[in-house]
């Protein structure tokens, strides 16, 4: 989703809840191309003015340019093929199968002319296909129900591998333009930071907030006031924007965050058991300590 609406959607949500009339009246960042600055400066009428920044994260690595190639080569066939079955299709890749070197045309009209070919005779159900002139395996499932639909998808990393990908990339967005930040902070500033997510698929709230646990333990974010996280979706019929505050007020976070979030200080004995328990947490919180070290 575009940076400047996530901003937008949390001075809405700050607003509601603080009884504010916080506006941007300035964008420092588009202000000043020659150094690093801030996305967002608010005022509002007797309160302490807010800087905001906003940073996105991967749940794995290199996702949005393989999301980019995915939706760009296969992505065109959902409305292509659509109406021309009595049966839903669903396609489905393994993620990074599409590189370069290769001739993306050549992919997606070597596909839609099999598909086109032999989807009739293919049996209900999964299977596996490889497919003259495409250079990786399609795994399609057939369905009787939802005739004349077809989805393309990709298959998911490992639930550990993009957990620590999720606590690193976090680490990596507590850092960032945290010298700015905090400069407005001792300028008076309510410093707040938005990290983004725009995978509603792979990382929920509980994942992202382990993530973020993991991260401020061993890069405390003591200069930003606020820290929230953005789980974004922009489809073609519809977007939504989900905010979640893991740092702030107690009385903000109460009332933005759903009842048993668990999210906060409060809750940190119990996120510190999940760590033990999970295998994907603990390999992601050894990974961040060799960050630091290294």
């Amino acid at each position: 989703m575009d940076q400047d609406k996530v901003i937008d959607e949390l001075l809405v949500m700050l607003n509601a809840h603080c009884k504010g009339d916080y506006r941007i009246t300035r964008r420092p960042d588009k202000e000043n191309r020659r150094s690093k600055e801030i996305d967002a400066y608010a005022e509002a009428n007797g309160r302490r003015p807010l800087a905001i920044e906003h940073t996105s994260i991967e749940s794995f690595t290199g996702q949005k340019l393989d999301s980019a190639r995915f939706v760009n080569v296969l992505g065109p066939l959902e409305s292509e093929l659509e109406g021309v079955f009595e049966f839903r299709l669903d396609l489905t890749i393994r993620v990074a199968s599409i590189v370069t070197g290769v001739d993306w045309r050549v992919i997606r009209e070597s596909t839609k002319k099999w598909l086109l070919r032999n989807a009739n005779n293919l049996p209900f159900g999964r299977s596996k296909h490889t497919v003259p002139g495409v250079p990786f395996e399609l795994a399609i499932t057939k369905h009787p129900e939802e005739p004349g639909k077809v989805w393309i998808a990709r298959f998911a990393p490992s639930n550990e591998d993009t957990q620590v990908q999720l606590a690193v990339a976090t680490s990596a967005a507590l850092r960032h333009k945290y010298e700015e930040l905090t400069l407005y902070k001792a300028a008076g500033a309510i410093t707040i930071l938005i990290v983004e997510s725009d995978d509603i698929a792979l990382a929920s709230p509980a994942t992202l907030y382990a993530a973020y646990y993991l991260a401020a333990r061993l890069f405390p974010p003591v200069e930003l006031d606020q820290v929230w996280f953005a789980c974004t979706y922009v489809g073609p019929a519809e977007s939504l924007c989900n905010l979640l505050c893991f740092r702030g007020p107690q009385a903000l976070m109460d009332a933005v965050n759903r009842p048993n979030a668990m999210f906060g200080p409060q809750h940190d004995a119990y996120w510190n058991g999940v760590v033990r328990a999970e295998p994907s947490l603990r390999r992601a919180s050894e990974d961040l300590v060799a960050c630091q070290q290294a």
